[in-house]
């Protein structure tokens, strides 16, 4: 991988499939419709500042622009300079206006207070557990007293095929076993965030969501 298409970080990136990814997801991951309920899940508002933490090619970011209207302003931020690239590339055919940039989970590019609303889909798994950690103080950090995270990533395995798919596919990898093992929810309450629950589990993935205690 070209070293200067992403930012240093212990994480795992995925430059190098921003041609392809939005083709991937939407051919197996239903990929609109799964994003506009992440929106929706997420309770972006009219006005809202809302941040997509590891935005990828930017579709949730997107559709989160649609529900905060001209009046928010929605961020998204990724690792890869790729990714981002191509999220802006998306916004663009959307005639939406997004800012996305090259940014770190765990040194998010903006103020204290600042969001209304972080969501992040998908990445959480690529980070090893100190970053993990790191990455959701650096989330609260951000949102402002009251504000809402919603997190969508791998979670512990309900069925009997989700633990098999789990042990033989995903387990072996680092990054992910904090997740296989259902330790996401500890670790928001670990870095200050409170009513931390899952809102929906899907195949071998769950939709959590926490609250910043307001002041």
């Amino acid at each position: 991988m070209n070293e200067q298409d992403k930012l240093k970080t212990e994480g795992i990136t995925l430059g190098p499939l921003a041609k392809c990814y939005d083709l991937l997801n939407s051919t197996i991951g239903h990929r609109d419709r799964f994003f506009r309920e992440i929106a929706e899940l997420a309770g972006v508002k009219e006005g809202d500042r809302v941040l997509d933490v590891g935005c990828g090619t930017g579709i949730l970011g997107i559709w989160e622009k649609e529900k905060a209207g001209d009046k928010g302003y929605v961020a998204g931020i990724d690792a890869s300079r790729r990714m981002i690239d191509q999220a802006r590339k998306n916004a663009t055919k959307r005639g939406v206006e997004v800012d996305f940039k090259s940014g770190l989970i765990e040194d998010i590019p903006y103020d204290d207070n600042y969001f209304d609303v972080v969501t992040s889909s998908m990445m959480v798994h690529h980070l090893p557990l100190s970053l993990k950690k790191k990455g959701f103080q650096e989330i609260f950090r951000v949102l402002r007293p009251g504000g809402h995270l919603l997190l969508v990533d791998f979670g512990r395995p309900g069925s009997l095929f989700g633990k098999l798919f789990g042990y033989l596919l995903l387990s072996w990898i680092e990054s992910t076993r904090a997740n296989l093992k259902g330790m996401l929810p500890g670790l928001l309450e670990e870095a200050g965030f409170k009513e931390v629950k899952v809102l929906k589990k899907i195949p071998l993935r769950e939709i959590i969501s926490a609250q910043k205690p307001p002041a």
